[in-house]
């Protein structure tokens, strides 16, 4: 749907949650040489401003990235996700946050690829600015379920699928669960990461 703006949900509970999934997944894919595919089909703009928010929708990260960002010490478990983001704010103080796009690009190895789709104009022309200069980066404005079976299956024998949509169209759990049936039957060695709310 094209009026969902993830940047209002940026950094909360829920993208903490699966952030650090995806890490998790994708640490346990790169424990192979052998190269990968990251897909993500509803990639948004691929990093966020937190300071940019309205402040009706600031709260949202203050509930979720915030709470994590100041804790002394830091959790071994969330060591890596952290210094993700502290990499994105080399003053230390939380401004900017990564979605999954720049969290992928920042785990991947010379010989990976990562897909992203977004068909939000505006989101899709901040993306593919924000990865122009990365080779194993390909961004594509195109509907998320129909550039999944496009893209599948891909050279690649390994790789996950993140599929994190909006659910605003009613009909959007069928759809999801009929182009996942068909993506699984072009690639079924990938790992797909299917968030519902």
């Amino acid at each position: 749907m094209l009026s969902y703006k993830h940047h209002y949900h940026a950094g909360n509970f829920a993208d903490v949650h699966k952030h650090l999934a995806q890490i998790a997944v994708l640490d346990a894919l790169f424990r192979k040489d052998s190269a990968c595919l990251i897909l993500d089909t509803h990639a948004g703009s691929g990093h966020y401003d937190l300071l940019a928010l309205p402040e009706k929708h600031s709260t949202e990260y203050r509930n979720g990235i915030a709470r994590l960002w100041d804790l002394d010490p830091r959790p071994t478990q969330l060591t890596r996700y952290l210094n993700l983001i502290q990499s994105m704010n080399p003053d230390s103080q939380l401004r900017y946050y990564p979605g999954s796009p720049a969290i992928a690009q920042q785990l991947l190895r010379s010989q990976d690829r990562l897909q992203l789709l977004e068909l939000h104009p505006a989101e899709y022309q901040t993306l593919k600015k924000f990865m122009r200069s990365d080779h194993r980066v390909s961004v594509h404005k195109r509907d998320a379920y129909e550039g999944l079976i496009a893209l599948l299956p891909p050279k690649e024998k390994r790789g996950v699928v993140l599929i994190d949509p909006s659910y605003e169209i009613k009909t959007e759990p069928e759809q999801l669960l009929e182009a996942v049936k068909k993506a699984w039957q072009r690639w079924r060695n990938g790992v797909y990461l299917i968030w519902y709310p």
